[in-house]
């Protein structure tokens, strides 16, 4: 951009010195200003994307370029479900199939009578008395029904192994939850019946993750143990489901031709989203992606929100980037009329004044944009005026005079076509009068500064000035229309 700039003012500086020494040669340096010094406010007046709650990035990537959006694994994972494995105390089983083995009620007994010792354990336990209860309920364990039917009676420790003591018809039973270590300290194990424990089942046993929950159960006769029969082991397992509102976000990015990838920075959540069976390409860092990053309390998951709200900002930008060349051009062929470059650089000033009062905004509801809606309007923008050329020399006696105001009567419409789109409220009949005032001031100043300034030629000026710019906004906006072919197409 600061390339531009400096062809820019390099063009003026020319224009200025060549209308000095060479009254002709001034034509070409001011092309190049007239197209420039509009386009480069416009960008000027460009603001960065802003979205509640997203942060996109690079804010200033041309929509074009765009193929492909980067998101954090985060967005996609949903709700998360605690279930649990089981091992009965060899076959390894889902929660689902659970209730339907061998062993199982005494099982569930043991885990219904012993979860407070676990959720007393604290975080050494690995498990919250939530998660505790959601794993249970995966279970199918009602822990209120064992303990009713067999209500507590006591604490009880085993080899340093938490416990609790219930009674159990006419007799009591205690129940025991540690880690794998509970294992060498049970004589019997529960397989199918209960059998005495042996070395090859130690050894089998030696494979139960460090993770578990170990239960063992023994009878109570005269306040002692009996001696502690192994049950079986659980597992709690924390499991993920997509967030539905992501994935059909991703979808429509996807519909739109863009294709979806994950970052990889962290490798967690990126390894939850495979496991959750979402095979979206990594990112590799490419200069056509978009970065999307959500803030954490938001909440908002659907990411193809800001992508096409900073697309749709993005082409505002191009589109009145080249609106406002176009425009800059425009003026340009009328200035073939006068032998000195101040009206183009008055009307020059006027189109750039009312761009840079509209702060930043962009033209409210602009056209889809095609290249034919900014290339078919140059055509009277360059006919009319020179037509009008070889016409007012027969009608106006001022040729001077005619093409001075033809400048200026066009750069008015323009400014206040801007400002109509660019200015809101109050603030717009204030702009309004500011731009009009400016424009009379230099009709004034003409009428003092032009020798031979007469009225036919000023109003030959005001009626193909006027002509000019009303056939370039028409065509442009009417050429601009979206069509349904065309939005079937548009990202």
């Amino acid at each position: 951009m600061l390339k531009q700039w400096i062809l820019c003012g390099s063009s003026l500086a020319l224009t200025a010195l060549f209308s000095l020494f060479q009254p002709d040669f001034w034509l070409l340096p001011a092309l190049v200003a007239a197209v420039l010094l509009p386009y480069l406010c416009i960008r000027l007046n460009r603001k960065g994307f802003a979205m509640h709650g997203w942060t996109v990035f690079p804010e200033s990537i041309t929509p074009s370029a765009v193929k492909a959006v980067a998101i954090e694994p985060a967005l996609l994972i949903g709700k998360t479900q605690i279930s649990a494995e089981v091992w009965l105390p060899f076959e390894h089983v889902e929660a689902e199939h659970f209730r339907s083995r061998s062993g199982a009620m005494l099982l569930a007994a043991a885990i219904a009578q012993t979860d407070a010792c676990i959720a007393a354990a604290g975080s050494t336990s690995g498990c919250t008395p939530e998660e505790i209860r959601q794993w249970e309920q995966a279970l199918g364990i009602v822990p209120d029904t064992f303990r009713t039917l067999n209500p507590k009676v006591d604490d009880a420790k085993a080899n340093g192994f938490s416990g609790v003591v219930v009674r159990d018809g006419k007799e009591y039973r205690a129940y025991f939850v540690g880690g794998p270590a509970i294992i060498r300290t049970c004589k019997t194990i529960l397989d199918g019946t209960e059998r005495p424990m042996q070395d090859v089942d130690l050894q089998r046993l030696g494979q139960t993750p460090a993770g578990a929950l170990c239960y063992a159960s023994s009878p109570v006769a005269d306040g002692k143990l009996t001696g502690l029969c192994y049950l079986g082991a659980v597992r709690p397992v924390i499991r993920f489901k997509p967030s539905a509102e992501a994935i059909r976000a991703g979808e429509r990015l996807q519909e739109m031709g863009l294709s979806v990838r994950l970052m990889t920075d962290k490798r967690w959540d990126l390894q939850v989203v495979r496991e959750m069976g979402i095979e979206w390409p990594d990112d590799e860092g490419a200069s056509d992606t978009l970065e999307v990053h959500a803030d954490p309390e938001a909440g908002d998951r659907d990411f193809s929100k800001p992508v096409i709200r900073m697309l749709g900002q993005a082409n505002c930008q191009v589109y009145g980037q080249l609106l406002a060349a176009l425009m800059g051009f425009c003026l340009w062929p009328c200035s073939l009329s006068t032998s000195s470059p101040w009206a183009l650089l008055g009307g020059l000033v006027c189109l750039c004044v009312s761009i840079l009062l509209c702060h930043d905004r962009p033209i409210a509801d602009p056209p889809a944009y095609r290249l034919r809606s900014f290339l078919f309007p140059l055509l009277p923008g360059v006919l009319i005026p020179v037509a009008s050329m070889l016409l007012l020399e027969r009608l106006a006696p001022s040729r001077e005079t005619s093409g001075t105001f033809m400048i200026l009567t066009e750069a008015l419409a323009y400014a206040l076509y801007w400002l109509l789109y660019g200015t809101e409220g109050r603030k717009k009949a204030y702009v309004y009068f500011v731009g009009i005032a400016v424009c009379v001031l230099c009709m004034l100043l003409s009428y003092v500064l032009i020798a031979g300034f007469d009225l036919v030629s000023l109003c030959c000026g005001l009626i193909v000035g006027s002509l000019t710019s009303a056939v370039i906004l028409v065509l442009h906006r009417y050429l601009c229309q979206d069509t349904p072919e065309d939005e079937a197409g548009e990202p």
